[in-house]
């Protein structure tokens, strides 16, 4: 199935991705604090283009490979949003088309990777798609969300 992210397209294995997610465990099994499980039941359901995207690519964004001890990585409150989160999501799949600087190519003239900024209502989302393999996507992502009440 092709799909847009901002101005890129990709081409994802949909069935394939949501096989992968259904053999890892929830976020909170990886790690037991309160921001990984405020991430996986609050966060995840919030209406973030990313995540929205995601979801139709057939990602579970409530769960993770069991890294870093999870994948998902709360790192605290910015100046202006109560909560920030670093992580990634994989897609199976590969770069459509894609008319979006900053880009990076490898060394092959292949594009390798594309980066994103999304300012939303009560959300700010940096994300890089990278190609990791032939028919694997990363999206590495920078989540800050909830306004703080004081802005």
């Amino acid at each position: 199935m092709q799909y847009q992210i901002g101005q890129c397209r990709v081409l994802t294995d949909k069935d394939k991705t949501i096989k992968f997610y259904r053999s890892l465990p929830k976020i909170s099994e990886n790690c037991g604090c309160e921001n990984c499980h405020y991430f996986e039941t609050i966060v995840t359901e919030k209406e973030i283009r990313l995540f929205t995207i995601l979801k139709e690519m057939g990602v579970d964004l409530t769960r993770q490979p069991a890294i870093n001890p999870d994948g998902i990585c709360p790192v605290g409150p910015t100046e202006k949003y109560a909560r920030a989160y670093i992580g990634y999501y994989q897609v199976f799949g590969k770069f459509g088309k894609t008319q979006r600087t900053p880009q990076t190519l490898n060394s092959e003239g292949k594009l390798e990777s594309v980066g994103f900024f999304e300012p939303e209502d009560d959300s700010y989302t940096e994300y890089k798609v990278k190609q990791q393999a032939d028919d694997q996507l990363i999206i590495e992502f920078y989540l800050e969300c909830e306004k703080n009440k004081t802005i």
